[in-house]
């Protein structure tokens, strides 16, 4: 079977780091990210990477963009557009207090 995205980021990513990065980006969001949603959002990078674009919203384009099939982004990677963007906002590595950003 061929390893999807999200099997390659539970690959490198230890579950320990993954309930980090969900805990201190949802110190932002009020607790909106879940394990299942950070997979989709990490497990979409390498693809992001192996085929840049412009713009992240050319990935959610209506028309065929390079190879990849317009809509089949979405779908691939279980977020809308306007959601990933939210994440990546948010998206924190640690839960660090006022005191520890002063340094």
């Amino acid at each position: 079977l061929p390893i999807s995205e999200i099997d390659y980021f539970s690959l490198m990513f230890l579950t320990e780091l993954k309930l980090l990065i969900i805990t201190a980006t949802n110190s932002v969001l009020g607790n909106h990210v879940d394990e299942h949603i950070m997979d989709h959002f990490i497990g979409s990078l390498p693809g992001m990477s192996v085929q840049p674009l412009s713009s992240i919203a050319r990935y959610w384009n209506e028309k065929d963009v390079s190879f990849i099939t317009a809509q089949k982004f979405a779908i691939k990677t279980g977020l809308r557009k306007n959601r990933w963007e939210q994440i990546r906002g948010a998206l924190k590595f640690w839960e660090g207090n006022a005191e520890d950003e002063e340094k």
